[in-house]
């Protein structure tokens, strides 16, 4: 016993899981010369960083270089005295013999235009009929116009006609005279894939230029260089937001911004450069570190396994069994080994689903009584309205036909109230009849009266014989069916007052000018029957209720319609007790739809097909059936 109180004061998961911490704190010693290798690792990847950064820049001073070799050359044209004159003159072909060859050939100048201060070319190529007024159109360049010293000449990249040139511009003013200028000289360098080309050839740095979505890239038809442009190119998005991004080809691309002489963002330079550096320091950093990180993760592995099986486990088993529960929605005691602590959690949690399953039977019968008892009152507060209103009206007409005996006729003819009298005696004796009815199916004493019937003719003569109350409400009534005869085993009287029923409901709910419409459709082994209304259709949330006895769409004290909520439940089961089923479609302001199916079936022997009309007492169903219609 000694032995087994020290086994259950240890077998406890606080101790396991502290001795468990105990070894895992161990694994940051080991870790931390691998960590300190990564922080190497980082400081040698910010000086890569430091390096294409360093780069970039150079890239910026070379193409600064060849702006500023532009404005040297300009200056030597700009300040030269012929230049100031022979623009005066307009001299084209002394433009044309002392510029062209010298610029095109000799410094691969792409652009050169003279414009006197009327802003009149006087000499230009490369402009290919071009128009140069949106050069012109920039501030600085205007102020050129007027300048009068070699400090007001410019140079930096110019977008010129959808391409970024390298330009410089110099007002024409010899140099020291102290003459204001009379032109302008503009030189121009193009950035195209040929200086990239020699950029890289020069420099060593391979540079690509992307502007206005296009990308330009050294003069080269290499698969790799196509395969790289391609690559670039669909990177851009990335490579913008995050400017030095390494890729799958051990490349590092950064971009950095042209900017015109404005200062206004044109295109950006990408430069490409190799990771070696920085592979390099990762692989002696993780060859270093490899079997530390090896040793770190099997022991991992070990402590895993070792509280996965002794801690975790019944954890586990526990937390399937609590799923199990949830997805078959039953709750059920649970049952695990394990240490004290889990056996105690295991054992609180099977009393707590004793507990619930206690309180669930309580709440199921206070719920069914609740319901019980709320349906009750709502069924006698229906049955009291449905009684006092006609019982009040009969006692009315009495009252008025007393009058008449003693000479006072002012509210009508005695014939006028025994036909009320009558009226509400129909729609009394309606009331009895379906409670009668729902009592007989409830204790299946409910018998049907079936035979062998055409039930197209059965339901169409029903229909025919409610026009003229469809008359004086001014609703439509039509019928349509596919076929003319079709015979199966029904009960007509049966199948005439699941009819007149759903008609009545159909004209409680049409307003004056509406239509109601029943169709007969043949489906071989079974026969459907459609009454589609264009009334205020019923609420989705009601349409599952419908057909429970005692219940109604619309409450008692605000309902527009009479009713006992007896006429769709007793609907339901005549359908049923013929074999078939009874749906409905509705929808809010747009009408109902009740489809009922029937089987075809036959007697072994079939008996006398009965084909009658309607007799009087089958009149008089149709007034009981419509009694709370037209008592309204």
């Amino acid at each position: 016993m000694e032995g087994q109180g020290h086994r259950k004061k240890y077998n406890t998961m606080e101790l396991k899981i502290g001795f468990a911490l105990i070894f895992v704190a161990l694994i940051p010693l080991m870790f931390y010369w691998v960590f300190n290798n990564i922080a190497i690792s980082k400081t040698f990847a910010e000086l890569e960083e430091k390096k294409i950064q360093n780069e970039l820049d150079h890239v910026g001073d070379i193409f600064a270089f060849k702006g500023e070799m532009l404005t040297k050359l300009i200056k030597d044209y700009a300040f030269f005295e012929d230049t100031y004159y022979k623009i005066e003159e307009k001299d084209k072909m002394w433009f044309d013999k002392n510029f062209k060859t010298p610029l095109y050939y000799e410094h691969s100048v792409d652009l050169a235009l003279a414009i006197n201060n009327n802003k009149e070319i006087i000499y230009e190529y490369g402009l290919w009929e071009r128009d140069h007024t949106p050069l012109l159109e920039i501030e600085k360049i205007q102020n050129v116009f007027s300048a009068t010293n070699k400090d007001r000449v410019l140079h930096g990249f110019i977008t010129y006609d959808e391409d970024i040139y390298v330009m410089a511009i110099a007002p024409i003013s010899p140099f020291n005279k102290g003459l204001k200028s009379n032109g302008i000289l503009i030189f121009g360098k193009k950035l195209t894939p040929q200086m990239l080309l020699d950029i890289e050839r020069e420099y060593g740095y391979s540079i690509y230029l992307y502007h206005k979505d296009d990308l330009i890239a050294p003069y080269t038809q290499s698969k790799k260089a196509l395969v790289m442009k391609t690559y670039i190119k669909g990177m851009m998005d990335q490579l913008q937001e995050e400017k030095i991004m390494m890729t799958k080809q051990d490349k590092i691309l950064s971009t950095t911004d042209i900017k015109d002489i404005d200062d206004g963002k044109i295109g950006e330079l990408i430069l490409i450069s190799s990771r070696e550096t920085y592979l390099s320091t990762l692989k002696i950093i993780y060859t270093n570190g490899f079997k530390a990180i090896s040793i770190s993760v099997v022991c991992i592995l070990l402590l895993a396994f070792y509280l996965n099986k002794r801690m975790m486990k019944p954890l586990n088993t526990i937390k399937g069994d609590i799923n199990n529960m949830t997805e078959n929605q039953m709750l059920s005691h649970i049952k695990v080994e394990g240490p004290n602590e889990i056996m105690d959690l295991a054992k609180a949690f099977n009393e707590m689903v004793d507990n619930l399953h206690e309180e669930k039977k309580i709440n199921e019968g206070l719920r069914e009584k609740l319901e019980y008892d709320n349906l009750k009152t709502e069924f006698l507060g229906n049955i009291s309205h449905e009684l006092r209103t006609p019982l009040n009206v009969i006692l009315g007409s009495i009252q008025l036909m007393e009058l008449a005996d003693r000479g006072i006729d002012s509210y009508g003819n005695q014939r006028k109230q025994a036909k009320v009298i009558k009226q509400n005696c129909y729609r009394l004796l309606k009331l009895a009849n379906n409670l009668i009815d729902m009592t007989k199916i409830d204790s299946g004493f409910f018998q049907l009266n079936a035979s062998k019937n055409n039930i197209v003719k059965v339901i169409e003569d029903t229909t025919l014989s409610v026009s003229d109350y469809m008359k004086n409400r001014d609703i439509t009534l039509q019928f349509d069916t596919e076929v003319e005869e079709k015979y199966l085993i029904c009960d007509p009287d049966k199948i005439e007052r699941i009819i007149l029923n759903l008609l009545s409901n159909a004209i409680k709910s049409t307003k004056p000018g509406g239509k109601i419409d029943i169709m007969v459709e043949d489906k071989d082994d079974r026969v459907i029957i459609l009454i589609r209304d264009t009334g205020i259709g019923i609420p989705k949330h009601k349409q599952d209720i419908i057909f429970e006895k005692f219940r109604q769409v619309e409450d008692l004290l605000t309902r527009s319609c009479e009713g006992s909520g007896l006429g769709l439940p007793l609907t339901k089961a005549l359908v049923e007790m013929h074999g078939g089923s009874i749906s409905l479609e509705s929808q809010c302001g747009k009408g109902s739809t009740f489809k009922i199916q029937l089987p075809v079936n036959y007697l072994e022997e079939d008996g006398e097909v009965k084909e009658e009309g309607l007799e009087p007492s089958q009149l008089e169903r149709i007034s009981i059936e419509f009694s709370d219609i037209c008592c309204k």
